[in-house]
């Protein structure tokens, strides 16, 4: 079924060879419309070689209306059945049937090509969208915007006028940058709450600036440990949000008091080996009374602890 130049028939492969009278006669100026049809898909043809060339054609429509259309949230791909009978004809019937529709496919061309153009664009800002909504999972009231994305793409709706993803990018790069920032804050006050309690112990104190620094380094407490967080644009928080997020985040800020307890019991270890660590018993009180039961029994139990050595109360 492939068209070949009779120049390249050899003589082996004659018996393989179907021929076929060559019914229609293409004039000049059919040819000039031809060529300018193949001109507009970006394909360079000389005067003759217009049959040649239809094959190259073909693919590159093809892959164009691929790109006019896709999965949800694009539109649909175009239909056209042009193709189909460009492809079924040969000989000189495929450049007439080319012919005959050539204003409707230069039309088409730049429709497709516009459409492509605009999804490219447009699928840019959805796949930003779609980044930016995985960082947001679990952050409260996050479902409407969820279901706005998915009402975009079930009905398709990605080259809708006016754009619907550009204000839902604007949002959510907002709330995931408060949320950031109300994590930053979070962590900034826990950490320097537990710097403060470590500069104010005695045996912290007793610790050389070099061996502190390096205790902090080691305990991961360092300033260079603090999340360094940029939120001026969009790129600038996702590109944050891919090396923390918010779950991490959330884990880091978890971590930090029982850092801080590992690292003052650590101290108290190296300075008293023998120092043990006494953890406060926990409960819900509810009356005066019950405070008293507590304390008595807090008492008793770190009298009791203090006969076998020093404490470190956690």
């Amino acid at each position: 079924g492939r068209q070949i130049d009779p120049k390249d028939l050899e003589r082996k492969a004659i018996g393989k060879t179907t021929f076929k009278v060559e019914r229609y006669t293409i004039s000049t100026p059919q040819r000039i419309q031809i060529r300018k049809v193949l001109q507009k898909a970006g394909i360079s043809v000389k005067q003759g070689e217009e049959l040649s060339s239809v094959p190259h054609f073909l693919d590159t429509l093809r892959q164009l209306i691929n790109g006019a259309g896709g999965d949800p949230p694009q539109p649909p791909r175009p239909h056209t059945s042009v193709l189909e009978e460009i492809s079924r004809a040969s000989g000189n019937e495929q450049l007439l049937v080319l012919y005959q529709y050539s204003e409707e496919l230069l039309e088409a061309i730049d429709r497709w090509r516009n459409l492509q153009e605009r999804i490219a664009q447009r699928m840019g800002q959805w796949n930003i969208l779609m980044r930016l909504l995985h960082h947001a999972k679990g952050i409260e009231n996050i479902e409407v915007i969820e279901s706005q994305v998915r009402t975009i793409e079930q009905q398709r709706q990605l080259l809708d006028e006016p754009d619907p993803i550009a204000p839902l990018v604007a949002k959510l790069a907002q709330i995931l940058r408060e949320q950031l920032n109300t994590l930053s804050r979070s962590y900034e006050k826990l950490y320097q709450g537990g710097i403060s309690t470590l500069s104010q112990d005695p045996q912290w104190q007793q610790l050389e600036p070099e061996e502190r620094q390096q205790l902090l380094i080691q305990f991961n407490l360092s300033e260079k440990e603090l999340p360094t967080i940029k939120l001026d644009t969009t790129t600038d928080i996702l590109e944050t949000l891919e090396k923390l997020s918010c779950t991490m985040f959330e884990d880091k800020i978890a971590a930090l008091p029982t850092r801080f307890k590992q690292l003052l019991k650590h101290i108290a270890e190296k300075l008293d080996p023998h120092a043990q660590v006494f953890s406060l018993p926990r409960r819900t009180i509810k009356t005066e009374r019950e405070i008293e039961d507590w304390l008595s029994e807090v008492r008793r139990q770190l009298q009791e602890a203090l006969q076998r050595g020093p404490i470190i109360l956690q």
